[in-house]
């Protein structure tokens, strides 16, 4: 038994040393797939039409719903189709990594009759699909996947709150990392729609997030601030984002030093083999 268990300390020793210094291949292109859609909303309780979602999810509209519809009396939140692409290229670290562009959320803010139902709140959820592209071989191996939440809130039409604020539910899911065949991979998305809300637009657009949330709803901060945009009443907002990804190598053992643990294993093998002799 002492000697079928010393020859596995070998054999692994041995097998460990030869493949000190084995370097994974770096994906060095990526596949992805962004999309989002409306997961839930709120309305008021009063007024005629309804909220409701439409094009597959991707639009929720609010306001005059009888033809022939006055758009003036109507404001809409409008994602975009679903973006994919293979190429999202790897910035190996410390190099800066190119963003690409995925989806844009686009709002259509108009002053609404108090007659009609209204939005108070919805929740929007990001989803983004990485997989290697190039090198060839490593495709269709690996695939990693991600969300990314945000609030939006149709305020009063009046000061000190009069424009619409969109703010991310957690601000670190904005960015973050994996690891994959030798490699840490770390992607961020970036837009001009994540600034600090309270620094950019004024304390009391922070002040109506926290006193509106929706039951159990709860919203993270970076040194004490909302992340997102405010849109200006009675006008377009585009929001676009973009995704970057970067690589840095996995550390690997040095190689004397496993030589040398390898060499010790192997010299304690071949005495224990000498004293059951």
């Amino acid at each position: 038994m002492k000697r079928a268990l010393m020859t596995s300390i070998v054999a692994g020793v041995l097998l460990f040393v030869a493949n000190i210094g084995f370097a994974g291949t770096m994906v060095t292109q990526w596949e992805y797939l962004n999309d989002a859609t409306f997961a839930s909303f709120t309305q008021t309780d009063t007024g005629v039409s309804t909220v409701r979602i439409e094009d597959g999810g991707k639009t929720l509209i609010w306001g005059d719903s009888t033809l022939p519809i006055n758009t003036s009396e109507q404001s809409k939140i409008v994602i975009s189709p679903a973006v994919s692409g293979s190429n999202l290229v790897t910035a190996l670290s410390p190099a800066v990594p190119v963003p690409q562009p995925v989806i844009t959320v686009t709002h259509f803010n108009n002053s609404i009759d108090a007659s009609y139902k209204t939005l108070t709140s919805a929740l929007i959820t990001a989803t983004i699909e990485f997989s290697p592209y190039l090198p060839d071989n490593t495709a269709n191996l690996f695939q990693f996947s991600t969300s990314i939440d945000f609030y939006f809130f149709e305020t009063p039409n009046s000061n000190p709150t009069p424009n619409d604020i969109f703010v991310l539910k957690d601000p670190s899911a904005t960015s973050g990392s994996f690891s994959y065949d030798g490699y840490t991979y770390s992607y961020m998305f970036t837009g001009s729609g994540f600034q600090p809300i309270g620094a950019t637009w004024g304390d009391p657009y922070a002040t109506y997030i926290t006193n509106n949330l929706p039951n159990g709803a709860s919203v993270g901060q970076v040194n004490g601030q909302y992340i997102g945009w405010v849109t200006t009443e009675d006008s377009l907002t585009v929001a676009p984002f973009y995704v970057s990804i970067s690589a840095t190598p996995n550390p690997v053992p040095e190689p004397s030093t496993m030589l040398l643990l390898g060499a010790g294993l192997l010299g304690l093998s071949v005495l224990g083999r000498r004293r059951h002799s």
